[in-house]
């Protein structure tokens, strides 16, 4: 991807790589636990940012309300539940793996989703 200093960029090439990560720990046929340990530094430092960036700039600029950046950041704090509670699982492809990685994937889904909106 072409390097770019416009932050809504930044923030849509997070979204699609999350997604292709999403796909790679559901497929049997790839490394699994790479694919969740590039997901969960990815989805750290994107929250980290929006938070220390893009939340404030928003609100400063864009005069949004408190509360619209609270539930931003609360749905950060959902997703980082979700991805620890998989990077919990012992086996990687069990049961317990499909159930945490679909309830990552409905967590961050939903907050991509609502950012891109």
């Amino acid at each position: 991807m072409p390097e770019t200093q416009d932050v809504v960029e930044l923030i849509l090439q997070d979204h699609r790589r999350m997604e292709d990560l999403f796909r790679l720990m559901r497929s049997v046929e790839e490394d699994r636990t790479a694919a969740l340990e590039e997901f969960a530094d990815l989805l750290i430092a994107h929250a980290l940012a929006e938070e220390a960036k893009v939340y404030p700039a928003l609100k400063r600029y864009k005069n949004i309300e408190d509360e619209e950046v609270e539930h931003g950041e609360h749905e950060h704090d959902e997703g980082n539940k979700a991805l620890l509670e998989l990077l919990q699982v012992e086996e990687v492809g069990s049961e317990e793996w499909d159930e945490k990685l679909e309830a990552l994937v409905e967590a961050v889904t939903h907050h991509a989703d609502e950012e891109e909106r």
